[in-house]
């Protein structure tokens, strides 16, 4: 690399300072022939990440089912006061006009 044509007030460029409170990291990747020895005894556990597939929340089964039929109840009611208004509003009408 060539000379700066200026000299730079602060010195050489330096790579720039690593946070020591990161609890992530990074590993390079390694080529397909690469082996890695870990102590005897000591198994650890393998994440697999698919970054293309759809994301799901852990949740407990039961309560989605729950859910699902807190939906179908609160529909039913929703139809029902619909269907009394509208019997009532057509009783309302049609049978009132005795005047």
């Amino acid at each position: 690399m060539s000379e700066p044509k200026r000299p730079l007030l602060k010195g050489s460029l330096r790579p720039p300072k690593v946070n020591p409170s990161n609890l992530s990291y990074t590993q390079l990747p390694t080529s397909r022939d690469d082996l890695s020895i870990g102590a005897q005894g000591k198994n650890v556990e393998v994440v697999e990440f698919n970054s293309s597939a759809i994301p799901q929340p852990f949740l407990d089964p039961s309560i989605v089912q729950k859910r699902a039929q807190m939906d179908r109840e609160w529909q039913l009611r929703q139809e029902k006061t619909a269907r009394a208004s509208r019997d009532q509003a057509a009783s309302s009408s049609t049978g009132d006009r005795r005047t």
